[in-house]
C-alpha cells in the first residue's frame, strides 16, 4: 500500500513543481502528526505556512489572471525596454564614435594631401627660381646642374597632374589668380571678399531702411485720405 508520505499531485505549473514537492512532503508530515490522539491541537502552528507561501507566490507569478503575475510580466517588460533602449543607446554611441572616427581619419588625409601639395608645388618653385638663376648667368660647368634641375621641373610637374584628381572637388575663384599672378598674398583676396560683402550689407540695410520710412509715410496719408480702408487692410493682415 502507498504511503501517504509517497502521494504527490504536480503543480499546475511545471515550474511550481519541486515547490508544491516541498510544501506536500511538509504537510504529510505535520498532518499525520496533527490526527494523532495525544498531539497538542491547542498550541499547535502549522510548520509549512512559509513553504505554502513560496509555493504560492510561484504559482501566482505563473497565473496570467493574478496581479502578482501581471506586475511581474509589467516588471519584466519594464525592464526589457530598459534593456533595449540602453542597446539602442550604445549602439548609437558607438555608431556616433565611427563616425567621428571616419571624419577624423578624412580630415587627417585630406590635410596630408594638402601638405603634400604645398610641398611639391614649394620645390615646382625652387626648381623654377634655381633654373632661371643658372640660365641668366650660364656656364658651361653648370649643365649638369641645369639638367638636373629640368629633370626635377618635369618630374615634379608630372607628379602635380597625377595630383590634380584628387583635388577635383576643390573649387578655386578666378578672382584670384590676378592676385597669385601679381605675387600677392591669396589671404588679400579673403580680406577684401569681406570688405566688399560688408558694403554690400550696408547698402541692402541702408535700402531697407528706407523702405521702412517709405511705408510709415504711405500709411500715414493714406490714414488721412482712406481712414476706412486702412483699418481694414490692417485688420486683414492682424
Amino acid at each position: 500500500m502507498q504511503k501517504m508520505s509517497d502521494r504527490h499531485m504536480s503543480s499546475i505549473f511545471p515550474e511550481c513543481d519541486q515547490l508544491k514537492q516541498i510544501y506536500d512532503k511538509c504537510f504529510t508530515e505535520f498532518f499525520q502528526k496533527f490526527i494523532t490522539p495525544n498531539y497538542r491541537h491547542q498550541y499547535a502552528v502549522n510548520p509549512c505556512e512559509r513553504f505554502h507561501e513560496v509555493y504560492k507566490r510561484c504559482v501566482d507569478e505563473m497565473d496570467p489572471s493574478s496581479p502578482l503575475f501581471q506586475n511581474s510580466m509589467q516588471q519584466q517588460q519594464n525592464q526589457q525596454r530598459i534593456m533595449e533602449l540602453n542597446e539602442r543607446n550604445e549602439r548609437d554611441k558607438t555608431a556616433r564614435q565611427k563616425e567621428k572616427e571616419r571624419e577624423e581619419e578624412r580630415r587627417k588625409l585630406e590635410d596630408e594631401k594638402i601638405l603634400q601639395l604645398e610641398k611639391k608645388l614649394e620645390e615646382f618653385q625652387e626648381n623654377a627660381r634655381f633654373i632661371g638663376d643658372l640660365a641668366s648667368n650660364f656656364q658651361a660647368k653648370n649643365q649638369d646642374a641645369l639638367n638636373g634641375r629640368i629633370y626635377s621641373l618635369v618630374r615634379g610637374l608630372q607628379d602635380l597632374d597625377r595630383m590634380k584628381g584628387s583635388f577635383s572637388d576643390k573649387q578655386v575663384p578666378m578672382d584670384l589668380l590676378p592676385y597669385l599672378d601679381e605675387g600677392k598674398n591669396p589671404l588679400l583676396y579673403s580680406k577684401h571678399c569681406m570688405e566688399k560683402t560688408l558694403e554690400k550689407n550696408k547698402a541692402v540695410n541702408g535700402k531697407i531702411e528706407i523702405y521702412k520710412k517709405f511705408r510709415a509715410h504711405l500709411m500715414k496719408e493714406f490714414s488721412e485720405e482712406m481712414p476706412d480702408l486702412v483699418m481694414e487692410y490692417r485688420n486683414e493682415r492682424g
